[in-house]
């Protein structure tokens, strides 16, 4: 009787371990995009035109500009353009862009 209570309360003690940890989605790891507006860019800045954009950097800018929180770069739009670029121009407004590495 002993033995059986012992692996049932271990069995227990595995599914609730089992059931609180969440694997449908992998913990976000970066980098992250964070697109903030500028007063001014420095004249000797890397300023990209907003239209220069791809479609799917264009996508990723908005979404990091529709958000208080950074975003994950997640390899849909070409990344390189991020660590190149200090600010992009849309719509006549500077907008600081910094990537984050975690």
């Amino acid at each position: 009787m002993r033995r059986t209570t012992l692996a049932l309360a271990a069995v227990g003690v595995v599914v609730v371990a089992v059931v609180a940890v969440d694997t449908s989605r992998p913990a976000p790891s970066g980098p992250f995009l964070d697109v903030e507006q500028a007063p001014t860019a420095p004249p000797d800045a890397a300023v990209v035109p907003y239209e220069r954009l791809s479609s799917d950097q264009r996508a990723l800018f908005d979404r990091a500009l529709s958000t208080d929180d950074s975003v994950e770069l997640d390899g849909t739009a070409t990344v390189d353009v991020w660590y190149e670029t200090e600010f992009v121009r849309h719509d006549g407004t500077p907008y600081r862009v910094l990537v984050a590495e975690v």
